[in-house]
């Protein structure tokens, strides 16, 4: 039936014909069947495949959390499907963002890959790859203890680097976009107000405490694509 796309199974009936005019019945039974011609849609919820030291991960058609084991021995690769999920790295995983806005987080030797929507991606702990993909990118630093390696940051595309203001001691700066006055192109802070460096040479973003040099200055970001960072590129969260 046309506009009908209820699954159902076919449906047999039979038509009988009786008292003829002008006319003589070979058979006087017809046989009729309704086949189900609707496409059933594939959904099934979050799935996962173990092959040989390789654990998968597929997230279903909603909004997912999914967290690799940091207890088993096994790489682990988890695939978001549409939805806005938030997937979680244990060390030396992948995880790959999907189609929606999704919260990548790695824990020291991961590797996030957002894909397609406005993804958030957090090197967490130790060193991990963050490759955004297409969409406005946030990439999120919550500590001054470990360097990750951005691979695509793209300020044309509305890519931002957000900072955890309290985690970085910062809260004598106002939230929101960085000031000009805290960062500095160059090897090191010029003044006391500069906190943060970003070395065109080799492409690394510092980090300074005090930007007096009592206190060594941190690498917190290698981006990797020859960019010209600029203090609008960071925020203060």
């Amino acid at each position: 039936m046309i506009g009908d796309t209820t699954l159902e199974p076919n449906e047999t009936f039979y038509v009988n014909l009786s008292n003829p005019q002008n006319a003589t019945l070979a058979d006087g039974q017809g046989l009729g069947i309704i086949t189900n011609d609707d496409t059933p849609a594939v959904v099934f919820d979050d799935i996962s495949i173990i092959d040989d030291n390789t654990k998968l991960t597929f997230s279903g058609a909603g909004a997912s959390l999914l967290e690799a084991n940091s207890a088993n021995s096994l790489t682990n690769r988890i695939y978001a499907g549409g939805g806005n999920d938030t997937l979680t790295g244990s060390g030396d995983d992948r995880l790959f963002g999907g189609q929606g806005n999704d919260t990548l987080t790695g824990n020291g030797g991961d590797r996030l890959f957002g894909g397609q929507g406005n993804d958030t991606l957090t090197g967490s702990t130790g060193s991990n790859l963050l490759v955004g993909g297409a969409g406005q990118e946030v990439f999120l630093f919550n500590s001054d203890t470990n360097q990750n390696v951005i691979l695509d940051f793209n300020s044309g595309e509305g890519d931002r680097i957000n900072i955890n203001r309290s985690n970085f001691n910062l809260e004598n700066l106002p939230l929101d976009t960085l000031e000009n006055d805290s960062f500095v192109l160059g090897n090191t802070a010029q003044d006391g107000g500069d906190r943060f460096i970003f070395n065109t040479k080799n492409n690394t973003l510092y980090f300074d405490q005090d930007g007096t040099g009592a206190t060594a200055q941190k690498a917190i970001a290698l981006l990797s694509n020859n960019i010209d960072l600029n203090f609008s590129d960071i925020i203060l969260v």
